[in-house]
């Protein structure tokens, strides 16, 4: 299997898959903890959050979403910014709409307004903590300037979830 089958736009998985899979094992609940991964890596600008970052870990217990990892903000980089995953039909992250996320919302199989309040939510705390590790990376003595380049993604991420959802 190709590598490139990881991103959506070359046939790999969407978000409707991941849900899909999700109920598949009992695990539609998990469904929200995909929307706010999903929302978190927008608003931090990973366009490299792909099929292959989302697991499912099979434990005594059963099986459940693994946790998030392998997040970059991949856009403070000369690197190709088109989504590995999209956001309605929106590959784009600059043409994200209001209306994206309300396809999302469907391909989740979650109503709009709560769904729309989670993404909010979600951008809005990513905010908030981007500016508070900003704020310990100086005071801890480890600041770098690409952390004031992510800070500046995340607020402008942020501020266009506000704007169509908000």
């Amino acid at each position: 299997m190709s590598s490139n089958l990881k991103y959506q736009a070359h046939g790999g998985p969407g978000f409707r898959n991941l849900r899909e899979l999700l109920a598949e094992i009992g695990r539609g609940a998990d469904v929200q903890t995909v929307v706010r991964a999903a929302a978190c890596n927008f608003v931090l600008g990973n366009a490299d959050a792909h099929g292959k970052n989302f697991a499912i870990l099979f434990a005594e217990r059963g099986r459940r979403l693994a946790p998030l990892y392998d997040i970059v903000c991949t856009a403070v980089y000369d690197l190709d910014q088109a989504m590995a995953m999209a956001i309605g039909d929106a590959f784009d992250p600059t043409a994200v709409t209001r209306l994206d996320w309300i396809d999302m919302s469907h391909d989740c199989d979650l109503r709009i307004e709560p769904f729309l309040r989670l993404v909010l939510e979600t951008a809005h705390r990513v905010r908030e903590c981007a500016a508070s590790v900003a704020a310990l990376s100086r005071a801890e003595g480890w600041y770098a300037p690409i952390i004031d380049e992510i800070v500046e993604v995340v607020q402008r991420r942020s501020a266009m979830v506000s704007s169509e959802i908000g």
